[in-house]
């Protein structure tokens, strides 16, 4: 109804990762209406049409990559390499329009990623409004000057945040049947592992977030789904330290995500535990 229409617009549209894009005017907002498209495509049994929005996601930019694991997790082998096999078409296809050859089109682009990893990375640019895991660290290393540099920080948290994915993607493979549950996994991700990310990546989040309004299946914990998928879309940024740049979301955001993590895996491990405790005792 026009009541019910007219919270969603407001929830949507004025939240802060969503007031935060249209400020940056990011192409962001493309990944998103494909991955939305992806994950209403593959939900409505839908696989190779949602493919080809996976592949357009990722041709934008890397990091939905990481939602081949669902393919993955439901056996779709094909599907998986049809997107891989897409993607680079699609980026193959782009660079050709641009001015130049092929290859002086994928040296710049390789020159472009290195001057984003310098100005971003390295000398913290967007340090001060993002969310990423390697943000947080950061910001540890430079209020306990810690005797690092950012350049020797680099090396070790690639190593692990490959085994970290790692594990995640195998629990999204053979343990977790919620689909909700799978895209959250992913979302986070996505959002969590780059070496910088930027709060209107927290757009992502509706995806999940509205899977899990529409699923039938209830918890105990509901609330407490509900809390932190919240506090994702809110504004935290109130306390800044002047000598480092910092806001306070720095760190609250991959805090929250961290929970929502392991409130995922832990209510899976109680239900299960629940399960082995029934069959012991019959």
């Amino acid at each position: 109804n026009a009541a019910n229409f007219r919270n969603v617009f407001i929830f949507s549209f004025f939240s802060y990762p969503v007031l935060f894009l249209i400020d940056r005017a990011n192409f962001e907002s493309f990944v998103f209406i494909f991955l939305a498209l992806f994950i209403y495509f593959y939900q409505n049994k839908k696989a190779l049409i949602s493919v080809l929005f996976l592949s357009l996601a990722i041709s934008m930019k890397l990091f939905p990559a990481v939602f081949l694991i669902l393919f993955l997790s439901d056996r779709r082998y094909k599907e998986a390499v049809y997107t891989v096999i897409f993607t680079v078409a699609v980026s193959v296809f782009s660079l050709l329009f641009l001015s130049g050859s092929l290859t002086d089109n994928i040296q710049r682009m390789l020159l472009n990623m290195k001057l984003f990893n310098l100005v971003y990375v390295i000398r913290g640019a967007g340090f001060d409004y993002g969310h990423s895991l390697f943000g947080a660290l950061k910001f540890f290393v430079y209020y306990f000057h810690v005797n690092l540099t950012i350049e020797e920080l680099l090396s070790p948290y690639l190593i692990f945040v490959f085994v970290f994915f790692a594990f995640l993607a195998l629990y999204v493979i053979f343990y977790e049947t919620e689909f909700w549950k799978k895209v959250t996994i992913l979302t986070i991700s996505m959002c969590l592992f780059p070496y910088a990310s930027s709060n209107y990546k927290l757009i992502h989040f509706f995806i999940p977030l509205y899977l899990y309004i529409n699923t039938d299946k209830q918890e105990k914990i509901d609330i407490l789904y509900m809390i932190l998928f919240s506090l994702l879309l809110m504004p935290k940024n109130f306390h800044f330290i002047i000598k480092y740049k910092f806001y306070s979301g720095v760190l609250i955001d991959p805090l929250i995500m961290l929970i929502l993590l392991f409130v995922i895996i832990t209510s899976f491990t109680k239900t299960n535990l629940g399960k082995m405790k029934l069959l012991f005792v019959k």
